[in-house]
């Protein structure tokens, strides 16, 4: 498992002396399932490999990938892989976005990447051909793809080589490329396995998508080098019917599956009773939450709504990860039970301390371990300054590993700003206790009132819990007033209640916020449910709804 230190050569091994082995069954709401063959995998990415020389792509040139199908999405990637050169997976639009923003933020991707080359399918051409530059883009469409004959891998040598670029997209803009070598992706993928203990039993299942590091690595690279079946089916599909999930490890006595915290809530309200009836989920033995931070609450939920299906709490794992990284950080919940702390709140937001409550607390909170650093991984607490902070101290979350990012792909200054000696620089706020990380939020996310740290995800939790609210539909943010010189709490919740129940709603939340946090909300909107903009990893964006609410409902 995992020989070589060239991605692609462990998938040319497998290959080669297994053709017929599954690689992914891929499950479609319309045209039922697709097997993928490890050799119908290497024929059909052979004739990628053919488009590209013909349109002229040369090795280590960046080729963007966006379309609506993650059969021919795996196609084109690998393609890429087996040909040298670079492929990076954009998310393709959504009826959320409209066209012309869409095609504005591909345009900006394609400038970012440097790249020549986009493959994408006729219908998006069609929307986004008079946003990209015809003399500077070509655009390849996977409907021509069939008119060549498929093409053997070309030879690779260095590991050192960028192997794959990751650009996480949210709804405000375009975020930082992260350029990945080959010994980054493999160190990690070796890493990670080990920590797992992934053997040939195993078989993945996920919705999530390639564009996203967690669909990427864990759901797609993982299974695809080391030779481990996976079960893979769109996004939308799974939206639209979450049982679709439930019955792939069903069927398939899956044993392994990521998920954002988002997922387990919504499960938990979307699957009816019916849908369970004669569902055996036994055959898994982690779900993977890796949402940063992870909700106790929505593990207790979602295990107590499919227990009697076969969930059982020590199938509850979670993980810290990043595409900076190239994945995880860390994870728990494998080999021992994932620890979880109840901490003084206070404490936790006017002196940066985790200090476990007792009898006497009063106001507390509760948070879940995101595990453990894996092999080859390095985890610190570092203050302002970047000193490196005691136990039980908050401050941002530094890592130091062999799967680091090569450099933020043409950005030396973002590369030198994030990478100091050596470490990475996270952005994230988490302390460490007795070697087990715990992740509270994003430091730009956090609302300051009054010297007081308060964290929007806190805030989100509790009023998710409020009679009437949407589940898991709130975002909570800080707007700062100058003529009171800190920040005002703004919180935007979905309900379908009718609007003359909003005001009681209100008060319970404006309450239940002042009671747990010692914080006053100073603006509360109650909105439709759908109002509320995702990023395109799936999560409720706080930057884009901020954005959103200063434009559209905030009084001038």
């Amino acid at each position: 498992m995992l020989e070589s230190d060239i991605l692609i050569e462990n998938v040319n091994s497998i290959a080669s002396l297994h053709s017929e082995r599954l690689f992914a069954k891929l499950l479609f709401a319309q045209r039922g399932a697709i097997n993928i063959t490890y050799g119908g995998l290497i024929e059909r990415a052979g004739r990628y490999v053919s488009m590209y020389h013909e349109h002229g792509v040369r090795p280590e040139e960046v080729v963007v990938i966006v379309h609506n199908d993650i059969e021919q999405t795996i196609y084109a990637f690998v393609g890429a892989t087996m040909y040298g050169a670079i492929p990076s997976i954009f998310a393709h639009p959504s009826v959320k976005i409209s066209p012309k923003e869409f095609s504005k933020t591909l345009a900006l991707l394609l400038s970012v990447s440097r790249t020549r080359f986009l493959v994408a399918y006729r219908d998006l051409h069609d929307q986004v051909k008079g946003c990209i530059p015809a003399d500077s883009i070509d655009l390849m469409l996977s409907e021509d793809v069939l008119a060549h004959s498929a093409a053997p891998a070309l030879p690779t040598a260095n590991p050192d080589k960028i192997v794959l670029l990751q650009h996480s997209s949210g709804t405000t803009g375009l975020k930082k490329g992260v350029a990945l070598s080959n010994s980054s992706v493999i160190n990690q993928l070796r890493n990670y396995a080990s920590t797992l203990q992934l053997c040939q039993c195993d078989r993945i299942a996920s919705w999530l998508p390639l564009y996203h590091d967690m669909g990427l690595i864990a759901c797609f690279l993982l299974p695809l080098a080391t030779g481990i079946p996976l079960v893979l089916m769109s996004p939308f599909d799974w939206i639209a019917d979450p049982m679709m999930l439930f019955r792939a490890i069903h069927k398939e006595k899956c044993t392994l599956c990521w998920m954002p915290n988002f997922a387990y809530n919504f499960l938990a309200a979307r699957v009816s009773e019916t849908d369970l009836a004669d569902v055996d989920l036994t055959s898994m033995r982690a779900f993977i939450n890796c949402a940063e931070p992870i909700s106790a609450d929505s593990h207790q939920l979602f295990c107590e709504r499919f227990r009697g299906n076969g969930v059982r709490e020590d199938m509850l794992c979670t993980c810290y990860a990043m595409a900076e990284n190239t994945f995880a950080v860390t994870q728990g919940g494998i080999l021992d039970p994932v620890k979880i702390e109840t901490l003084d709140a206070t404490a936790v937001r006017n002196r940066k301390e985790a200090i476990p409550a007792n009898c006497r607390t009063a106001v507390c909170q509760t948070v879940i371990s995101s595990g453990r650093a894996i092999p080859n991984n390095q985890v610190r607490i570092i203050d302002d300054c970047g000193n490196e902070l005691p136990e039980r101290y908050i401050g941002e979350i530094a890592i130091k590993s062999d799967s680091m990012l090569n450099e933020y792909y043409n950005r030396p200054d973002l590369t030198s700003q994030g990478i100091k000696n050596g470490w990475y620089r996270s952005g994230d706020l988490g302390y460490l206790a007795d070697g087990d990380l715990f992740v509270l939020g994003r430091i730009k996310d956090l609302i300051i009132v009054a010297g007081k740290n308060i964290y929007p995800q806190d805030i989100e939790e509790i009023v998710s819990g409020i009679e009437g609210i949407y589940p898991g539909r709130v975002v909570a943010f800080g707007i700062y007033d100058e003529t009171i010189g800190t920040e005002e709490v703004v919180i935007l919740a979905e309900t379908v209640v009718e609007r003359a129940k909003h005001l009681e709603i209100k008060l319970a939340i404006a309450k239940a916020v002042r009671e747990q946090l010692e914080c006053v909300a100073n603006d509360i909107l109650l909105l439709p449910h759908m109002w509320l903009i995702k990023s395109s990893s799936g999560k409720l964006s706080r930057p884009g709804n901020r954005e959103k609410y200063l434009s559209e409902l905030r009084a001038p």
